[in-house]
């Protein structure tokens, strides 16, 4: 949890976003150092920008109300409030409409502890054996499922994050095999593999990965201009790969 002090909290209630992210760089820097020593200064101003900004807009505009959103944007992404696989969230910021920022917040902290600790597990353990998971799983094993049944993909996104997968129905898996297709279609790779990698990396990283400042590897993937669409596709695998890599050793450093 980012907690800010009373000294800092002033600087939090300036009138502009700018001071925010001043004031929460540094304390996002030590408690994230993996994120932050992948990202540097400039990508992660980029997220915390974009995570006061919505905190804002649920109404969140307290220094330690912001501070807690924060930690959730870097633990479950930039879009976490909005994602069909974390329904909790939108859930919990409706039916605390109304309330003030602290209650609001710690309404989407109760949701969100028990899940965390059911995917990710008490230490993160389940988390970064599904990073060990993604980066050993080569392109071909992809395209292979691919050309075999549905079930066959939803199979393979359950072997690489099995704690996840069991919180989604076999209807919300298939779901999630939809909206891959639909963002793999817009990005250009609109090919079975490309889909199932884009479901892989939706499932780990959130649905809206592809367009999170917390992935910048991803965005770049989606547009390069490359006309063959299973060659950009391998494209987006390796630089997952790459991205998840060096996420894993600045962790291991960090510890």
């Amino acid at each position: 949890m980012l907690i800010i002090r009373r000294t800092q909290l002033t600087a939090l209630r300036r009138p502009i976003r700018e001071p925010f992210v001043d004031v929460l760089l540094p304390i996002v820097e030590r408690r994230f150092p993996g994120d932050s020593a992948t990202l540097g200064p400039h990508g992660m101003r980029r997220v915390l920008d974009l995570a006061v900004e919505r905190a804002a807009a649920h109404g969140l505009d307290d220094g330690n109300s912001v501070a807690r959103y924060v930690g959730l944007v870097l633990t479950f992404g930039c879009g976490f409030d909005e994602d069909p696989l974390l329904p909790w969230a939108h859930e919990s910021l409706q039916a605390s409409v109304g309330q003030p920022p602290p209650a609001r917040v710690g309404a989407l902290y109760e949701a969100a502890t028990p899940y965390l600790r059911r995917v990710a597990g008490g230490r993160g353990e389940h988390f970064r054996r599904a990073l060990v998971r993604i980066r050993r799983e080569p392109f071909t094993h992809y395209e292979m499922a691919a050309a075999e049944a549905t079930t066959r993909g939803q199979e393979l996104l359950a072997a690489i994050y099995p704690a996840k997968a069991a919180e989604l129905a076999d209807r919300e898996l298939q779901m999630l095999l939809a909206r891959a297709k639909a963002v793999a279609s817009e990005g250009r790779l609109a090919v079975p593999a490309g889909t199932l990698v884009t479901a892989a990396l939706m499932l780990l990283l959130g649905s809206s990965f592809h367009r999170d400042p917390l992935y910048p590897w991803a965005t770049e993937a989606f547009a390069l201009d490359l006309s063959d669409p299973l060659a950009k596709a391998r494209t987006l695998h390796e630089r997952a790969i790459d991205a998840l890599e060096s996420r894993l050793r600045h962790n291991r450093e960090s510890e």
